[in-house]
């Protein structure tokens, strides 16, 4: 489990998101140039949208590639690109209360659609941070490592 302190950040950055336009593609030049290795995709929809996500398995941080389609929630209009930095959370509603106090609303809730996490856009950057809930810690390395 990770390491019990008030907050998220710095302590618990765990990965970097980037939204890609073809997985396969983006697994193929990333591994070799950077030494990694990645997960099989796997599928999940939220809100009717359907994402392929695969985590290299080096890390931390770990590179999240999310599949996206052009004017989703992951939009791959403007093509490939950095979206996001991600971070667990020990209390999720009060970290993104933090966060929205801070100026960065919610973006997406993924507990909107049943999940534990939540996206908050940058207004002055336009990245995005994602807090993830610390009790999907163990499960998500499960994920990664599978």
């Amino acid at each position: 489990m990770i390491e019990q302190r008030a907050g998220f950040y710095p302590h618990s950055y765990f990965h970097v998101g980037l939204v890609v336009a073809d997985i396969e593609a983006a697994m193929a030049q990333l591994g070799p140039a950077l030494g990694l290795t990645f997960n099989e995709p796997h599928t999940s929809v939220y809100g009717g949208e359907t994402i392929h996500v695969a985590y290299a398995r080096q890390g931390p941080p770990y590179y999240e590639l999310v599949q996206g389609s052009p004017g989703g929630r992951w939009n791959t209009e403007r093509g490939s690109l950095m979206d996001h930095v991600g971070y667990f959370s020990e209390d999720l509603d009060a970290d993104v209360a933090a966060l929205e106090a801070a100026g960065l609303p919610v973006d997406i809730d993924g507990r909107e659609h049943g999940s534990f996490f939540t996206y908050h856009r940058s207004s002055s950057t336009g990245m995005r941070v994602e807090l993830i809930a610390g009790d999907r810690y163990d499960w998500l390395m499960s994920t990664i490592q599978s």
